[in-house]
């Protein structure tokens, strides 16, 4: 047997690691012994697999983690942001569609999804107007987000935006 929630000097278990680096194949040989994996382990900051995927943009691992392994999207780390928040910040706009259509087939809306407030009220736009992708605020837009949704110290994306320009 081998212990896979070892973390090393950086909070890391083997599938944190094997998903910031983007092994795909490591993560299908992983999935074939999911019981032996807590997809939704926290590391650094908290962070599960997920986080990781969604920060590095790495689609095909967001895929895997929640369809092979049944990783948990609305995990906060313990900075209290979600995976969706993460892939907006970092410009992950395609691992914020894999969280769109995964959350549709599950029955929940996009507008639903990109409503989700972190610890700070910021939704996935705040997050992508922060990030500066162009891309991942029109997905965020084209998904139903509102652009007068405030934080909790009433900026919305708008204030946001002007304030980076």
């Amino acid at each position: 047997n081998v212990i896979t929630s070892s973390l090393n000097e950086k909070n890391q278990a083997p599938i944190h690691l094997a998903t910031e680096l983007n092994k795909v194949s490591v993560l299908q040989v992983f999935a074939k012994y999911k019981s032996q994996f807590n997809v939704d382990l926290g590391g650094e900051h908290g962070r599960t697999a997920l986080h990781f995927a969604a920060i590095h943009d790495h689609d095909i691992c967001a895929r895997i983690l929640i369809t092979d392994f049944g990783a948990q999207s609305k995990r906060p780390c313990n900075n209290g942001y979600y995976p969706i928040h993460e892939a907006a910040k970092n410009a992950s706009s395609r691992t914020m569609e894999v969280f769109l259509q995964w959350g549709e087939s599950k029955g929940c809306t996009r507008e639903q999804m990109i409503s989700l407030y972190d610890n700070e009220g910021n939704v996935p736009l705040h997050s992508a107007v922060h990030g500066g992708d162009i891309r991942a605020v029109e997905l965020c837009l084209s998904s139903g987000a509102k652009i007068s949704t405030q934080q909790h110290d009433f900026s919305t994306p708008v204030h946001l935006a002007c304030a980076q320009v």
